[in-house]
């Protein structure tokens, strides 16, 4: 399987870092880390995750983000 970042998804993992470093910088590298990840993941595991809204396409759930615990964000 070959990964391929969409423009708009690289613009939102970005915009989530900029919130983050902003707001909780602690939690910023861990929490694009565990994204990050979760993609790369599908190399190996492609069919993980749940059905996506379009046809053929898959949607990763993080079960617990770095952040989750914390009240702040909201």
């Amino acid at each position: 399987m070959r990964i391929r970042w969409t423009v708009r998804a690289a613009e939102d993992l970005e915009r989530i870092n900029d919130y983050l470093e902003m707001h909780s910088p602690h939690f910023a590298e861990p929490a694009i880390r565990k994204i990050y990840e979760g993609v790369c993941f599908r190399k190996a595991w492609p069919d993980r995750g749940r059905h996506g809204r379009r046809r053929g396409a898959r949607e990763l759930v993080p079960h617990r983000c770095p952040t989750s615990s914390y009240t702040g964000l909201r």
